[in-house]
């Protein structure tokens, strides 16, 4: 892993995959990690152990739905300093919906997925893109699980997901292509099983891959893990 130091800030790291990212990354004195979160119970260990290089940004849940992530641009400004967000990984997919067909999809829940997998990766975006900018890697992940594969297998199956997964390739390559001084790639990860060896070789292959990326990648969708398909 390289020895310079990078600020991360990733959305959705309070649980699963995100978190382990986050340990993976506190492993190495170089990085400083930024999670804006509703509850910091689940990461108050880490902060403790990491000595003031993980920091977690309060988020406040606003009736009228108004963009949290606007509310913490200046908490994370006086952290990041001049220096900026080397790395916005916008992890907070949403896969409830599970193998629904287009004939019996609940409409609920494709609003609420749709808010979660491509609303919330967009305000990201527009909250941060000014930092991001300041920064020497200028880099934007989206992060997308291999459940929400369209057609996969041939089947009209989790179509929800499948629809929200979609949208974030598009917004992703819509962000690649505004942002001509910065990378901005999907990555897509394949089905994670329980055994613990199989999550953390897919992190640390994540892991690996961004910090291998060059902006002639900008656009672009990875397949991690061994089922990864693209659409």
């Amino acid at each position: 892993m390289s020895t310079e130091r990078y600020t991360w800030l990733i959305t959705g790291a309070d649980q699963g995959i995100g978190m382990e990212l986050v340990k993976l990354l506190l492993a190495s004195h170089s990085n400083i990690v930024l999670v804006p979160v509703y509850g910091t119970a689940s990461l108050e260990g880490l902060v403790r152990s990491a000595k003031g290089r993980l920091h977690l940004i309060p988020l406040h849940r606003d009736e009228e739905e108004v963009d949290p992530l606007l509310g913490t641009i200046h908490t994370v400004s006086s952290i990041v300093g001049e220096g900026g967000i080397d790395y916005l990984l916008n992890h907070t997919v949403v896969t409830e919906a599970g193998w629904d067909a287009p004939s019996n999809m609940d409409l609920n829940a494709l609003e609420c997925d749709y808010r979660i997998n491509v609303v919330g990766p967009a305000r990201a975006y527009q909250a941060y893109l000014p930092l991001i900018a300041k920064s020497t890697k200028q880099t934007v992940i989206n992060v997308f699980s291999s459940q929400g594969i369209v057609g996969r297998h041939g089947r009209a199956s989790c179509t929800t997901t499948s629809i929200t997964k979609a949208a974030l390739k598009v917004l992703t390559q819509k962000e690649s292509a505004e942002s001509r001084h910065s990378t901005v790639v999907l990555m897509t990860l394949g089905h994670l099983n329980t055994d613990p060896l199989s999550k953390t070789e897919v992190i640390v292959e994540m892991l690996d891959t961004i910090l291998d990326l060059t902006p002639e990648d900008t656009g672009k969708e990875f397949l991690l893990g061994s089922d990864a398909q693209s659409l």
